[in-house]
């Protein structure tokens, strides 16, 4: 861990494979390559779930809050920044900061994950080494963004729905239904007009239950305004996840 420090920075080339129909970046792409980035720092600091899986424990994503100034095109070349910017109690917080080839702020990303007991399921409080294996240097750290939200708008009747299976490719190392496919079928229950004439400017997305192979999950959308919507994925009355998104 000589090399580890309290941030970690990572360049990255939108590819084909994260685009949609106008060459830009999506949103669940985004999340994949900020899940991965933090991976990646998690790994050096050795806090990674292999790390902690012989201590019974495993962190698990809550709450995310992420806003977009600018969905990067394809080809683009980005520089993405991510560190740990807090503990309390079972909760710590990581932020994330992605910029251009020039150097402009186009996306910011907060999140809130738990520390969880592998057995029981249950949070538990965050040990004293977990902490103490975060070097304490900031230097070229960046300020803490604000904490997720905890509270979303009440649910309210769906307009949009949309059935689906979770299959082999959807799941992570856990079995679970990957945290990214939750925000894809989620937006996959727009309308789509919205997805063919607007772009998501904030995320705000509450992880409440897992999903294993061959649950059929059901993702809803209500539109509350033209630009301001809600989701819910849920697998029959057991929500999974809610969410709501903001739109120009």
């Amino acid at each position: 861990m000589a090399n580890a420090t309290s941030f970690y920075r990572q360049s990255y080339t939108v590819g084909a494979f994260d685009i949609d129909a106008y060459k830009r970046m999506t949103a669940p792409a985004l999340l994949r390559v900020l899940n991965e980035v933090a991976m990646q720092h998690v790994l050096a600091l050795q806090l990674s779930v292999w790390d902690l899986e012989p201590h019974q424990i495993a962190w698990v994503l809550l709450r995310l809050e992420i806003r977009i100034h600018r969905l990067p095109e394809l080809g683009e070349q980005l520089s993405i920044h991510t560190q740990p910017s807090g503990f309390e109690s079972v909760f710590t917080y990581r932020d994330y900061r992605v910029a251009d080839a020039e150097g402009n702020l186009i996306v910011e990303a907060a999140t809130t994950w738990a520390l969880f007991n592998i057995e029981n399921r249950r949070p538990t409080r965050i040990p004293d080494w977990i902490p103490e294996r975060i070097p304490s240097s900031s230097a070229a750290g960046e300020e803490p963004l604000p904490r997720p939200a905890t509270q979303l708008p009440e649910w309210t009747t769906s307009e949009q729905q949309l059935r689906y299976t979770v299959g082999w490719h959807d799941l992570d190392f856990n079995w679970h239904l990957n945290n990214t496919h939750f925000l894809r079928l989620m937006l996959d229950s727009l309308p789509v007009a919205i997805l063919r004439e607007k772009t998501p400017r904030l995320i705000r997305l509450h992880y409440k239950a897992e999903a294993a192979l061959d649950d059929e999950v059901i993702a809803e959308t209500a539109v509350l305004e033209e630009t301001h919507c809600l989701h819910q994925l849920r697998r029959g009355e057991v929500v999974l996840a809610q969410a709501e998104t903001v739109w120009g």
